[in-house]
């Protein structure tokens, strides 16, 4: 069963849907469904616009501590030994959309081109974040960054195909620059308090085994967990 455009307009507009709105979409329904069919109809509709989706059973397990969502991928939880992949399937790019701005919705937020990103909170004291693509990121030939030590680093291999995985360079990598022949990594921000951690996380020991391709035997073992991200006016 589909989102009633009804539901969709109210949510698009950053306001969060009612039992009643959603009750009353089926309204004109009730004759041909039967008491019972609407009935059951109903309780589908508002699952499916008051809950999270697929991501209902994990946001349910007591283990999991944190839910990641990337359309590029897929899915990802944290249940106090590091993330790792979730047997779940979210859909394509557009569909990760319409679940953020439905979650951005029932949140009480905005969530579109205009307000690209959300911080709100959910029924049941769920934490949202999300942050819609693409990332604007440049070429070291359009920002004059380099890539240089402590400097916050995108891979970039052409218009629009960064993603939001990022890296922190522990010295100067020129290589990394732009060039005639590659558009190179986009540098876009700088390590400016703390790079004494990350060189310490650097050092950490690495398993041969886990990780794919170039990533092979790069992967920390044991993993180093991330408690705390926050932004620092400048």
């Amino acid at each position: 069963m589909s989102v009633s455009p009804t539901v969709w307009a109210q949510i698009r507009l950053g306001r969060a849907p009612t039992q009643g709105l959603v009750a009353r979409v089926l309204d004109g329904e009730a004759v041909v469904l039967g008491e019972t069919g609407a009935l059951q109809a109903r309780i589908e509709l508002a699952a499916q616009v008051f809950g999270a989706g697929p991501l209902e059973p994990l946001l349910a397990d007591p283990l999991v501590t944190d839910v990641l969502v990337n359309a590029g991928s897929g899915v990802w939880v944290d249940r106090g030994d590091g993330l790792t992949r979730a047997d779940c399937e979210v859909g394509d790019e557009p569909a990760v959309r319409r679940l953020a701005v439905r979650l951005a919705g029932i949140a009480g937020r905005r969530l579109d081109d205009t307000s690209p990103y959300v911080d709100g909170l959910l029924p049941g004291g769920v934490r949202l974040h999300a942050v819609l693509p693409p990332i604007a990121v440049e070429t070291t030939l359009v920002t004059g960054l380099k890539n240089k030590a402590n400097a916050i680093v995108m891979a970039n291999a052409g218009g629009l195909t960064t993603r939001s995985d990022f890296f922190i360079l522990t010295a100067d990598v020129p290589y990394f620059d732009a060039s005639a022949k590659s558009p190179g990594f986009a540098p876009f921000g700088e390590v400016v308090e703390g790079m004494d951690v990350v060189k310490a996380i650097f050092a950490s020991p690495r398993s041969p085994t886990k990780g794919d391709g170039v990533m092979k035997g790069q992967m920390l073992d044991p993993v180093v967990k991330m408690v705390k991200v926050s932004r620092v006016k400048p």
